[in-house]
């Protein structure tokens, strides 16, 4: 047996270290994965929209965890968040809203890993931050495509925060 096979010459971290067992859980966790994502999409599929199979798309895909998120934060049947701007549609109308910006271009957010897309709904779908009446929605993905969030509104884009000395002469205030 070698060195490496029984485990000499290892930092300590790694003696304990149980690697058929470790492969064991690994399969065990790809399989509950897989288990858990058909089981998310056929929740999406059982939402009464039109259309819903555009939200699977690997360019453009709304998650059981994004969507959880959104309606915790921005959805007005709940009271948590109260200074976050809340949708006030129903959630098949919100799911629908949500396919309906996958063609509007994105823009990439300064200073992070991430795109936006706003797009007027053309009715009232909820209020914004402010308390504001609002048709507008923001969505936010993943420059992947994977939806990170959405809420009514324009997204308000802040100047990323750089020391005074090292700020051009010529930067413009991100709006």
């Amino acid at each position: 047996m070698s060195e490496i096979e029984n485990g000499a010459g290892q930092s300590d971290s790694r003696k304990g270290f149980d690697e058929e067992e470790w492969i064991r859980l690994l399969f065990l966790v790809s399989d509950l994965q897989e288990w858990i994502d058909d089981i998310e999409k056929r929740m999406f599929l059982a939402v009464p929209v039109g259309g819903k199979k555009k939200l699977f798309r690997k360019d453009f895909y709304l998650t059981a965890k994004s969507f959880a998120h959104i309606i915790e934060r921005h959805y007005h049947k709940v009271a948590r968040h109260p200074e976050a701007g809340k949708f006030t549609v129903p959630v098949p109308h919100l799911i629908d809203l949500l396919k309906q910006t996958r063609h509007i271009p994105t823009i990439p957010i300064p200073g992070r890993d991430g795109v936006y897309r706003v797009a007027d709904i053309g009715k009232i779908i909820g209020y914004d931050r402010a308390g504001r009446n609002t048709s507008f929605v923001t969505l936010i993905s993943h420059p992947e495509g994977r939806i990170e969030t959405a809420f009514p509104g324009i997204m308000e884009l802040r100047q990323p925060n750089i020391p005074a000395g090292e700020q051009e002469a010529d930067t413009k205030t991100i709006i």
